[in-house]
């Protein structure tokens, strides 16, 4: 078995290894024979069972313990309070069971000698590089608790976009697919019922039921057929999205699109503005802080693009200059940054904007979801009215004949 052990040697050096034994009280006994005090002696891996237990090796925990973490350590560090014991503090009164086992996780790193941010690199899918790098830049200024203040509000504001995007679209989701049920449900049962009733004596069907016939048909015989097809395309477009040659032109398709284009530049380009301005606020260089702003843009178009300018800025380019050369990036940004660098503020001008461009977003979304609603509804209403009507026109033309 291996153990890890911080001990201390007879000259008073601290020592930090691992030792191969085969129990806990062996590699005691061996380490006492070196004339060392040991002051912690885990198992190799323990640490990282820790951190699958509070959602580490790969496992993503949900915004909003993040956002707590941040926001229930940033004052204790604020007030000056060593972070192994702020952590300690935040660990025993956490009224919540993830957020303790979280701050237990990265408490242990800090014990053995790690930094926050190095501890924290446990969730690299919880805590993302743009906000690691944040708190890493606190730690070196000393000011831990303000950068912490920051990503848990970055975290809020990313909260709130999302819980937006989710209201705008979930109600009419849900709409569009109560309509397609319906009209299947139609085609499946209603349509097939009346045909005996509305064929003529030599078994066909006029007007616009043969339409509604044949699509009824249609989906009695081919609709599993085709269900399964459009699964299966769509796994494989999903697959092909994730590799490497199918991300970059989908994400630049999807710019292109009316509505959805817009929507997605002013959403990346108020998380880019929002990360420029707290790394730079840090104390971070603007190519370091590009470095981290590329991965954070979910865009394949807009990373490569933003990798464009951190290579201008790189050689020599400003930021401004660099950001007005790249046709895919909101115009918006590159006049901004010239109006921070002439003024000495480009970080709070970029967070100032960042927010105002999320408030525009959110209204905006707000204001699809009210209009997509009603127009959803009435299509679904127009088209149900429509087959309605279609069914109703041929019994009516069936008794007319038989009038006559």
């Amino acid at each position: 078995m291996i153990f890890s052990y911080l001990a201390q040697s007879a000259t008073g050096k601290t020592v930090r290894a691992v030792i191969d034994a085969e129990s806990r009280a062996e590699a005691m006994r061996r380490l006492q024979a070196l004339d060392l005090m040991v002051f912690e002696l885990t198992e190799a891996g323990a640490g990282r069972s820790a951190a699958e237990k509070a959602g580490g090796a790969g496992k993503r925990l949900p915004s909003q313990a993040v956002k707590r973490f941040c926001s229930a350590l940033a004052p204790l560090c604020s007030r000056h309070i060593p972070i192994d014991q702020a952590l300690r503090i935040l660990k025993d009164t956490a009224d919540d069971k993830l957020l303790g086992t979280l701050a237990n996780h990265v408490h242990d790193q800090v014990r053995q000698g790690h930094g926050l941010a190095e501890s924290l690199e446990s969730f690299p899918k919880t805590f993302p590089a743009q906000a690691l790098s944040l708190i890493r830049a606190g730690e070196s200024a000393g000011k831990v608790g303000p950068a912490l203040a920051k990503v848990a509000d970055m975290t809020e504001r990313q909260m709130k976009f999302v819980s937006a995007i989710r209201t705008a679209t979930i109600y009419p989701g849900i709409v569009m697919s109560f309509a397609v049920l319906a009209v299947i449900m139609i085609l499946l049962w209603v349509v097939p019922a009346l045909q005996p009733v509305l064929q003529t004596e030599d078994g066909r069907v006029t007007g616009e039921m043969a339409l509604l016939v044949g699509m009824s048909s249609f989906v009695s015989q081919y609709g599993l057929t085709t269900l399964i097809a459009l699964m299966l395309a769509g796994c494989g477009l999903m697959a092909f999205y994730q590799s490497g040659a199918g991300r970059a032109p989908i994400d630049r398709f999807l710019l292109t699109l009316p509505l959805v284009g817009s929507a997605l530049r002013d959403s990346q380009a108020a998380r880019i503005m929002s990360t420029l301005s707290s790394l730079q606020s840090a104390g971070v260089s603007v190519i370091t802080a590009l470095e981290h702003v590329e991965q954070g843009v979910s865009n394949a178009a807009l990373k490569a693009a933003v990798a464009e300018v951190r290579t201008a800025v790189r050689h020599g380019q400003s930021l401004s200059d660099a950001l007005a050369a790249q046709p895919l990036l909101p115009g918006l940004l590159s006049q901004l940054a010239a109006v921070g660098e002439k003024s000495g503020t480009l970080p709070q001008i970029f967070e100032d904007s960042a927010i105002g461009l999320e408030n525009i977003l959110e209204q905006r979304l707000a204001r699809y979801s009210v209009v997509l609603t009603p127009v959803l509804t009435l299509f679904m209403g127009i088209m149900i009215g429509s087959i309605a009507m279609i069914i109703l026109n041929a019994i009516l033309s069936i008794n007319d004949l038989a009038l006559q």
